[in-house]
């Protein structure tokens, strides 16, 4: 019968559970934590200390391998940290000097750089280990693990590391004195990491070709997690201590510190010349009439040939890319309304200052902008009073009106360049991380296979964080000088910090650190200059410049004007506005002083309107009182081997023999294991 008419003829009940229960057992199966396939069940150790400052790791496993085609070996991690600071003791020598399963010799070079050292493999790849006992045997060269102090020398090594899985049964550790030197003290501790507890049993002697030695032996197994940290110390000289290094004589550094200035200066200026620097927009000369109207605005129906007082104030700041309308702008085309007989400002300062329509034709010289329509379209009422809150709505309207308008007609008119910002800051982050990590470079030979197992190198390949931050950076960054001597409180703080990030280049002399500090400080020099306006804006800006010019022109000085307008009074109430709006009434008031002592008070008030500083003041304080505090209310709502290698030694100086040294998992060494 063939198995679909058989699950035809099942019962569907049955059918149900099966098609529940089947995927269910085999989760369950697939959960249960699987039986160790290899355990170590001893583990000795001899260490044999050299004159040149190498030490010859012998190391052999007794293991046991619970299943058939389970294991074709094991594998052995090793940290290559140096015991002491210093760039002469980071190129940490290693070479694998034997490998033998079962008395038999495998191939050394089965070896894998992970991130804080090596996996040595020993092991068949062309076979199973069968069931039972075995024997692997490790045999490697290390340098640098020897710590140098003033009265001794000594190594502190981790026989077994915290890093075996399962742990290990008995182990011992057999350290030998370089060829004619004494142990002095020796040491040895178990547990966790730090702990320094001590439950092995040490015996000094002899080796059989005359070397001072010391035996170690733990009294139980090292569980998982722990380690067997063993250290001996010895008198000077008897070890080759190392050259110290001068960081002025490192000329490849040297090269690579001036290269990466000069890059990251390369690369900002050039990013300023294509795209942050502004646009040319020839000489200013003295303008007589007001800017005029964009001609991409002429066809939308506008009858305005000039632009308002308002339109002037909100695009003055285009430089500094602070695009805006303030309290001067929007008092400005009150006056420009006024001026056109649309409104009327009375008041004082000690009464206050109220706003009306006054009756009669409106004197129209120029028609009407957007903005000022929008006031007129808010305007309810025969008069607002800026003291009254009910009244300081209704302006806070007309100004937020005001600015929508202009928000609409002059949309992105500044080229902020963040992208290009972010660019030279991420370049220069990037370069000041591979001068940061060059001697861990350095040290391993700069080998691609080898780099990409680097923790140094994993940070340089960071692809999104640096642009990232830069770009944050940059949305933050101050653009425009005058930006730039405002908002600088910071700016001495960026330079320490940048200052303090140089200094703390390791292993570098001045002339370096003042590269590094170079590399991150020349695009934050640019950043504030990468903005620019768009070409109608710096069109709009020359022109504005010019009208501000004839503004602020002495009456002695107007003489040698070409063609200047006849200036009466007329012409002082069109223009006042726009003198407000770039602060220059004082100096447009000079020019009529003696035609405005020969009016009353009244009659001047009439033309001027109110004091124009307390107007200003005034309506300021009637924005703000305007302005309501919004409150929001919240709502409740395949391989087997490791990647890296986890050292547990401290990379300092301090000594084991001190009473701040020492401890389980202090030293070199260390690691871990397991089946492969």
């Amino acid at each position: 019968m063939s198995p679909t008419r058989l699950l035809n003829r099942l019962p569907t009940w049955l059918l149900t559970r099966l098609a529940v229960w089947i995927p269910f057992w085999l989760a369950c199966c697939l959960a249960l934590p699987a039986k160790a396939a290899l355990v170590v069940d001893e583990m000795s150790v001899m260490v044999q200390m050299t004159k040149e400052d190498r030490i010859v790791v012998t190391e052999r496993f007794k293991a046991t391998v619970s299943g058939n085609r389970t294991n074709h070996g094991m594998y052995r991690t090793i940290p290559l940290k140096p015991r002491f600071e210093g760039l002469e003791r980071q190129n940490v020598d290693f070479r694998v000097m034997g490998v033998f399963i079962d008395g038999n010799p495998y191939p050394t070079d089965d070896v894998k750089h992970i991130d804080g050292g090596v996996c040595v493999f020993l092991r068949d790849q062309s076979r199973w280990l069968a069931k039972g006992k075995h024997v692997f045997w490790l045999r490697y060269e290390i340098s640098q693990q020897v710590a140098f102090f003033g009265d001794h020398d000594e190594l502190t090594w981790n026989a077994v590391g915290s890093e075996w899985k399962d742990g290990v049964g008995k182990a011992s550790c057999l350290v030998l004195a370089p060829e004619g030197a004494s142990i002095s003290d020796d040491r040895a501790w178990t547990g966790k990491v730090g702990s320094k507890e001590s439950e092995v049993e040490r015996a000094r002697g002899k080796s059989r070709e005359g070397l001072d030695a010391v035996l170690y032996r733990t009294k139980g197994p090292v569980r998982p997690g722990s380690d067997f940290t063993v250290a001996v110390s010895l008198p000077k000289g008897h070890i080759a201590a190392p050259v110290p290094y001068r960081p002025e004589e490192d000329l490849p550094f040297t090269l690579a510190c001036l290269a990466c200035a000069l890059l990251s200066g390369l690369v900002s200026f050039l990013l300023w010349h294509f795209h942050g620097r502004d646009p040319r927009t020839g000489p200013v000369a003295p303008l007589f009439y007001p800017p005029q109207v964009p001609k991409r605005l002429e066809g939308e129906d506008r009858k305005n040939r000039f632009l308002s007082a308002g339109a002037v104030n909100y695009l003055a700041k285009g430089e500094s890319n602070d695009l805006g309308l303030d309290s001067a702008g929007f008092a400005a085309l009150l006056l420009q309304l006024q001026a056109k007989g649309r409104f009327a400002i009375r008041g004082n300062p000690k009464t206050g200052y109220v706003l009306y329509q006054p009756g009669g034709r409106p004197r129209d010289f120029e028609p009407l902008s957007p903005e000022e329509e929008a006031i007129l379209e808010r305007f309810r009422g025969t008069g607002l009073a800026f003291s009254s809150r009910d009244d300081a709505r209704i302006v806070l309207a007309m100004e937020q009106d005001c600015a929508k308008r202009l928000d609409a007609d002059f949309p992105h008119m500044y080229e902020p360049c963040l992208l290009e910002i972010a660019a030279s800051l991420a370049l220069s982050w990037w370069c000041f991380l591979l001068l940061n990590f060059w001697h861990e470079l350095a040290a391993w030979g700069f080998a691609w296979q080898a780099l990409t197992q680097s923790a140094a190198v994993k940070a340089l390949m960071c692809a999104i964080v640096p642009p990232a931050l830069a770009y944050g950076a940059a949305l933050i960054a101050p653009v425009g000088w005058d930006d730039l001597k405002e908002k600088y409180v910071m700016a001495p703080l960026l330079g320490l910090g940048v200052l303090g990030a140089a200094s703390m280049l390791p292993w570098s002399s001045p002339l370096q650190q003042a590269c590094a500090f170079a590399v991150l400080a020349v695009p934050l020099l640019f950043a504030p200059f990468m903005g620019r306006p768009t070409v109608e804006l710096a069109g709009l800006l020359r022109q504005i410049k010019g009208f501000a010019m004839y503004l602020m022109t002495a009456e002695t000085d107007s003489l040698n004007l070409v063609n200047p307008p006849e200036e009466d009074l007329n012409l002082y109430t069109r223009y006042l506005p726009y003198a407000v709006a770039l602060y220059c009434e004082q100096a447009w008031g000079r020019r009529f002083a003696g035609q405005l002592a020969l009016l009353d008070d009244a009659a001047s008030a009439e033309i001027a309107g109110a004091g124009i500083g307390e107007l200003r003041q005034r309506l300021q304080e009637s924005l703000v009182l305007g302005a309501e505090p919004v409150v929001r209310r919240s709502s409740g709502g395949g391989d087997s081997s490791p990647s890296s290698v986890r050292s547990t030694s401290s990379s300092g100086s301090i000594s084991s023999f001190s009473s701040r040294g020492g401890g389980s998992g202090s030293g070199g060494g260390g690691g871990g294991g397991g089946g492969c």
